[in-house]
């Protein structure tokens, strides 16, 4: 269930239903089944004791917030990083909660510092960020995946679905079964990954990140949110 949006340019519908019908198909084969019950099993075994789910909205954490839900784990938390969030996110949790009556947490991530400059960039106000999310503990699951980032990769080695305190149920699902997920249950999906200006963006390199600052600038993402969040980017004072 791909979010509508003003957004979206010439040629980005087309392509978006063009791939959604490749996720159809791998929506129904056996590896999406196998995924999916390797995720469940690893999911029922981190909550066995307390823990929270934290979600920013984008492909891989509503992936997670719905096996959670199958599995009555919870709450839902999201820590929005105010004026720089992407503000297509609230219609994804909006239309995620109206069909899935879970317990949910948002507790407001806002940056302290200038966002022309600040650090946080893409990550969201991270600083920001950690303080509040250790409100509701330490143990948590996410949306993490090793196809994201070396970093990412790297943490998966070592520690595998689960640490002691993180579990990342879908750590080692291609980006494609993420998306073949979405399409077979018709999750809500951020419009982010169909804005590709008709095909020119590859849709597994978009990502749902906070606008602007120092990192997160490089592979065309400026760009892009020049392109599509214009608006906003002159809001912030970023254009």
């Amino acid at each position: 269930m791909l979010i509508a949006s003003h957004r979206f340019r010439p040629g980005d519908i087309e392509t978006w239903e063009r791939l959604w019908e490749q996720d159809q198909a791998l929506a129904n084969g056996k590896k999406m089944i196998e995924l999916e019950l390797r995720a469940v099993d690893e999911l029922r075994r981190f909550a066995q004791t307390p823990c929270y789910v934290g979600v920013s909205w984008g492909k891989d954490s509503v992936v997670v917030a719905h096996l959670s839900y199958r599995l009555g784990i919870g709450p839902l938390a999201w820590f929005p990083a105010g004026p720089i969030e992407n503000p297509d996110c609230h219609l994804v949790r909006d239309a995620f909660l109206s069909r899935f009556p879970v317990q949910y947490r948002e507790i407001e991530a806002a940056p302290t510092t200038d966002v022309t400059e600040a650090f946080h960039g893409h990550d969201g106000a991270q600083r920001e960020f950690e303080m509040v999310s250790r409100t509701l503990g330490h143990r948590y699951v996410s949306g993490v995946r090793a196809d994201e980032s070396a970093t990412r990769k790297r943490r998966m080695m070592r520690f595998g679905e689960s640490s002691a305190n993180t579990c990342a149920p879908i750590g080692w699902w291609p980006t494609e079964y993420v998306f073949a997920y979405l399409a077979k249950y018709d999750l809500p999906t951020h419009p982010v990954y169909a804005m590709s200006l008709g095909g020119v963006y590859e849709r597994n390199m978009l990502r749902v990140g906070t606008l602007g600052g120092k990192r997160g600038r490089g592979n065309g993402r400026r760009e892009h949110e020049m392109t599509y969040y214009r608006d906003e980017m002159i809001r912030l004072g970023l254009a």
